[in-house]
């Protein structure tokens, strides 16, 4: 008897940490920081596998261009033979804009196209996702002359281990219900019009044990009921690991398995079924790394009681192979977390705490009783995951040449004492840190604890001192297209490194013109 499929792939730390110390330094002394560095030979390894998975009776590879729609990454794709899936119609705008053909896009969205008809005079797919939708896009179709269409079905259940995530099911807004495909049938006989793509996306991040006994169901109980199907996309939501206890979705296995299930559906049905592919962050979240600077270094006293009410993490020791160990450190989960009262109220800690002395003594044996916040030039701003879905990214230190330039460090020392400013301004290393960044919420928190964005957990690096640079790795899907212009802040520098190691320019860190240029003040200036 063979063993069973192994579907899921460990934490490689390899795949994350693809630039050197020299690197990081020298684009941070040339982009500023923080900025984002992507690179193509990365980017090429997950292209690659997934053009080269095994199916039965054809493969179309669509990236779901949500995850980051840069232009240099989207015609990096489009030069490899990938098609793409558009949330929105502005999404379809832009792919238009950058020189994509229309045929090789499909749009599946929450909100309908104002414009079907000249969206599909272009020859963009329109993917139905609502039974409101299925009969506008309908109608648009036989106007232009085409005369198929493709929908997205709701299955009613979700390989979801994330809420958030969650696009199936009965607590989802996404797609057909499965129970109305008799009306889809009776719209579609109206407008004499053919259902040809079935589309189920399933989630984000998906368990892919569950993914598969989910798609074999609607293999048995959905596409017989669909006579006309002979595409069916059956989305992305592929996991990826980003930290060290998740796991990597082992791809081909799994296809392997799904090309077994396309083909046991021919043998009863007589029907070749396209497989149709959408993933999005597991082609490009390893793919992109963002390189922050340390701005500034807190501590605040815990509560006595805290350490009797947080939850414990195992703790996991890393290398980096890829890099200089004195260099770059390692990073781990503490065993300590803090309390969801301490991170989400802001309690008074005079009767709780202990008093902070002027100068604490901070050790891996004493560290515990306090919070060390280590204040980053990032933020949610830039990075959004890990406030919305608690999501962790595994981050490593490297040293800058210079900790604080001399004129800062001369404004300092003529306040403080010598001893006291190296206190200030480095922690060592062994101690357990909280790594937060730099927008006016206590929500942005960098390293929360998984899947619990109201929650700290601890990071042990190496000796970090302020200025130095901290990388946050696995950014490359969801980082930039959730950016947002929080407290001001423009959105940063974009660089490329192709297969030579050269860095290029491919996003210009936005200025002040940048962020006021659409706004219109009504009101004369001044007072």
């Amino acid at each position: 008897m063979s063993p069973a499929p192994v579907y899921r792939k460990p934490f490689n730390k390899k795949r994350l940490l693809f630039i050197t110390p020299e690197e990081c330094r020298t684009i941070a002394k040339t982009y500023g920081t923080p900025v984002t560095v992507y690179d193509e030979k990365t980017l090429s390894r997950y292209t690659n596998d997934l053009l080269k998975a095994p199916h039965a009776y054809g493969l179309v590879a669509r990236y779901a261009v949500k995850a980051n729609i840069n232009a240099t990454l989207i015609t990096f794709l489009a030069q490899r033979g990938f098609y793409f899936d558009a949330s929105s119609h502005w999404e379809v705008a832009r792919l238009l804009r950058y020189g994509i053909p229309g045929n090789r896009i499909l749009l599946t969205a929450q909100e309908k196209t104002p414009t079907p008809e000249k969206m599909l005079r272009r020859g963009v797919e329109l993917n139905a996702t609502s039974l409101h939708q299925l009969q506008l896009y309908a109608a648009a179709s036989r106007t232009c002359g085409r005369t198929s269409l493709s929908i997205r079905v709701n299955p009613g259940s979700s390989s979801s281990v994330q809420y958030k995530t969650n696009v199936a099911g009965g607590d989802s807004s996404f797609g057909i219900w499965h129970e109305f495909l008799t009306t889809v049938l009776a719209v579609a006989k109206r407008y004499a019009i053919r259902i040809t793509r079935l589309h189920v996306h399933l989630s984000s991040n998906t368990d892919p044990d569950e993914w598969l006994k989910l798609i074999e169901q609607v293999l048995v109980k959905i596409v017989p009921q669909l006579p006309d199907v002979t595409h069916f996309n059956v989305g992305g939501g592929f996991a990826i690991a980003r930290y060290t206890d998740e796991y990597q979705t082992s791809l081909h296995t799994v296809l392997g398995q799904l090309k077994r299930y396309i083909r046991d559906f021919y043998k009863k049905t007589a029907r070749k079924l396209v497989i149709e592919l959408e993933p999005g962050a597991y082609l490009v979240a390893h793919a992109g790394l963002l390189i922050s600077t340390i701005d500034d270094i807190v501590i605040t006293p815990r509560e006595n009681q805290m350490n009797s009410s947080t939850k414990s993490t195992s703790t996991h020791s890393i290398s980096t192979n890829s890099v200089s160990t004195n260099s770059i450190s390692t990073n781990s989960i503490s065993t300590n977390s803090i309390s969801t009262n301490s991170m989400r109220h802001g309690h008074n800690h005079q009767k709780n705490a202990q008093h902070l002395p002027i100068k604490p003594h901070l050790d891996k044996t004493t560290a515990h009783n306090y919070n060390i916040f280590v204040k980053l030039n990032t933020g949610m701003n830039d990075l959004m995951r890990p406030a919305l879905y608690g999501a962790r990214h595994y981050m490593a230190i490297i040293k800058a040449r210079a900790n604080l330039n001399q004129q800062s460090a001369a404004v300092l020392q003529k306040a403080v004492s010598n001893e006291y400013f190296s206190y200030m301004t480095s922690i060592d290393a062994a101690v357990p840190v909280i790594l937060v960044g730099h927008c006016c919420e206590k929500g942005d928190l960098l390293t929360p604890q998984a899947n619990n964005p109201h929650c700290a957990e601890t990071r042990t690096l190496a000796k970090l001192s302020i200025g130095d640079y901290v990388i946050i790795t696995g950014v490359g899907a969801y980082g930039t297209s959730l950016a947002n212009h929080y407290n001001s802040f423009p959105f940063l520098a974009e660089c490329w490194r192709d297969s030579d190691r050269r860095i290029q320019l491919i996003r210009k860190r936005q200025t002040l013109a940048d962020l006021t240029r659409s706004e219109i003040n009504i009101f004369k200036p001044g007072y």
